[in-house]
């Protein structure tokens, strides 16, 4: 029992020597403050100080998938999965240049699996400033069926539109036009058999709508309501006389019910 004990012990103080000495390669590559910097703004605390919208439950599950154990721990474990034992040894007495000279093709290896790792964090994190949420599987009949997005009713300034995943697109945390800022919300027919929703605005906000469309009339604004994405649009095609139409890709059905939704938000 003792010899095991001791055998335990020890097998825990090789380990930890092993981190140490991949930790200090690391730190000699400038591994581990490039990556720190580079999630610095997309980390739990900056997320929480930054966001105070962020739901607090899904902040603690994305720190407890990406950012635990330590990113430290996380960056060493990736190393030694890449590296051996005996490349790891020779890299303590190598330059960061000889290192990955020397090592080239496992190096560019484990460059890459650091892209993955920080975009898989850069797209959790998006979602969570978003208040996205899946709640099925994509369905091209229904784009925008298969996710929420936890946020008031009304206009949202879209930051980044990803058309073929709009699951990623970054919104804007706070409405660019709360839901009673819309008036004389109507359930409308676009065009044959296209249906969507049309509202209009006071001074004020036709005012914000035309700024914004002089700065870029490719800027992307999203209606959301109930918690769904009823309809993204280049701002340059919304207009319709005075008022304002937004062609929606639902089903005629779940276009009237928002309609109704968003009137009686007002």
């Amino acid at each position: 029992m003792i010899l095991l004990i001791f055998l335990s012990l020890f097998g825990c103080d090789a380990a930890s020597q092993d981190e140490v000495n991949t930790k200090a390669i690391l730190q000699k590559l400038g591994v581990l403050e490039q990556f720190q910097q580079a999630v610095k703004d997309i980390n739990p605390t900056a997320l929480k100080e930054k966001y105070k919208s962020i739901n607090q439950q899904d902040l603690q599950a994305y720190e407890e998938k990406f950012f635990k154990p330590s990113m430290d721990s996380l960056l060493i474990n990736k190393f030694e999965s890449i590296f051996s034992e005996k490349e790891i040894s020779k890299m303590q007495h190598q330059t960061s240049e000889e290192i990955m000279s020397k090592h080239s093709k496992k190096y560019e290896l484990f460059e890459y699996e650091l892209e993955i790792m920080y975009d898989e964090r850069y797209l959790d994190a998006q979602r969570l400033i978003s208040g996205v949420k899946e709640i099925g599987k994509p369905d091209q009949a229904n784009p925008f069926a298969f996710f929420t997005i936890e946020k008031p009713n009304g206009v949202y300034h879209v930051e980044v539109y990803d058309s073929q995943m709009p699951q990623n697109s970054k919104f804007n945390p706070e409405p660019l036009l709360p839901a009673h800022h819309l008036s004389q919300v109507e359930f409308v027919e676009v065009a044959p058999y296209s249906f969507g929703i049309s509202f209009q605005l006071a001074d004020g906000d036709i005012k914000k709508i035309d700024q914004l469309k002089s700065e870029d009339p490719k800027t992307v604004l999203a209606l959301i309501v109930d918690q769904h994405l009823v309809s993204i649009r280049q701002i340059d095609l919304i207009q319709a006389g005075k008022a304002y139409h937004w062609y929606s890709p639902w089903p005629e059905k779940n276009i009237k019910e928002f309609a109704f939704a968003l009137k009686n938000d007002l």
